[in-house]
Order: structure tokens, then sequence, then C-alpha cells
């Protein structure tokens, strides 16, 4: 009797640790899942942005975290002019890191020395930028990753941005480990290229998600 109560018991157990079911949503744009609702607070999906894959991440619309319509209606509106998107991000960005004489100042190596340090051209910054992430939430603003081939070591250009079309402010973000293992995102002061490390946007005023430094930060390492 007692070894069939025990066995009972492991086996409700085993239902409360179980892992919730899981949401997805089927668009055309893509299939979007949230993997643990109690927990999470976006789907988590991939796009075709100009022939790229792009990972998404759409917030949720409420505390039931079931749906994410005002997101997925916005990412939408984003897909019908992707290619207008695209440039004037890369061109904002690469107007607020140029120099006064049109160039931009970037550094390969380790960043130790000033031999580590040139100049290419707008045009050549914007070329060599290839979107990574895009993080859409339900109060219409957007935050956009682009990968910039190591043009600034480790780092990546963050861009803030909202659904009306306004671009917040742009800059280079890196990682540092912190003691609960979740990357912090630091900012870079456009136009000041050694490293000035700034906690939120220093244009915007926009603090940083934890589930975005720690979604991206594993983006960095795959």
């Amino acid at each position: 009797m007692i070894s069939f109560i025990v066995q009972r018991l492991r086996s409700l157990s085993g239902l409360f640790r179980r892992k919730p079911e899981s949401f997805t949503i089927d668009d055309a744009l893509g299939v979007f899942t949230l993997e643990n609702p109690k927990k999470d607070n976006a789907y988590e999906g991939m796009i075709n942005w100009l022939g790229a894959e792009a990972l998404v991440d759409l917030e949720t619309d409420g505390t039931d975290n079931h749906t994410a319509d005002t997101a997925l209606g916005n990412l939408r509106r984003i897909a019908e002019e992707t290619a207008q998107w695209d440039r004037r991000l890369r061109e904002y960005a690469a107007e607020e890191m140029s120099e006064g004489d049109g160039t931009v100042e970037i550094w390969e190596g380790d960043g130790d020395n000033d031999a580590d340090y040139s100049y290419i051209t707008k045009e050549e910054f914007i070329s060599r930028l290839s979107i990574g992430f895009i993080r859409i939430n339900k109060d219409g603003t957007i935050v956009f990753y682009y990968d910039m081939d190591e043009m600034f070591t480790d780092h990546t250009l963050e861009i803030r941005a909202n659904i009306s079309g306004e671009i917040r402010c742009a800059g280079l973000c890196g990682q540092e480990q912190e003691g609960d293992g979740c990357p912090a995102i630091h900012f870079l002061r456009p136009g000041s290229f050694r490293p000035h490390c700034e906690t939120t946007c220093p244009y915007g005023g926009l603090s940083y998600q934890c589930e975005i430094q720690r979604e991206y930060g594993r983006l960095l390492r795959d």
C-alpha cells in the first residue's frame, strides 16, 4: 500500500513539473512559437528580410500570454515596406556614426592600440551591415539588431524606432557578463568610438529589456 502511494505521488509530482504547452502562430510571414506561456512574453520565429533570415520576437498582448495580435499586425506593416525600412535604418546609422568628412571610424582588432582604428566610407559601412534580430513590442516600439561584420570587434548595431516610422536612436552595443549569467548590453555613443559605455540609449532614454539581452546574447554565442 505504501509503495502504491509513493508511486502515485511521484506520478502527480511529474504532472506538476510538466512544461506548459506551447502556443504557435502560423502566419504568411512565418511560424512563431511561445515556448513557455507561464514564463515567456514573446513569440519567437524567423522571417525573410530581403533574402536574409531574421529572428523576430513578438511581444504578447497581455497577462494571459496567448496572443500577439498587436505586435504581429505591426510586423505585417513593416513587411509591406521592408526595403524602405532597411534602407532608412542603414542610412540613419551611417549618418549617426560618420565623422564630419563623411567617413566612419571603425576598429577591427582588439581596440587596444591606434593601429586597430581605420576609416571607411558611409557606403561601405552600409553595405557591410546584415539584419540579425527584430523585437516588436505591443506599444509600437521596435528594436532592430544588425550584425556589423566585425567592423567594431564583437559589437552589434542597435537601432530603436516605432511603428510610425520614427527612428529614435542608433549605436553600438556589446556584452558584459553579469553575476546572474545574463549578458548586459552596453551602449556606445556614435561619433566617439573609443568605448564609452552607457546603460541606456543616450538619445531616447530607453532602458534595455533583459529578455532582449538574453536572446541576442544567445544569437551572438551561436
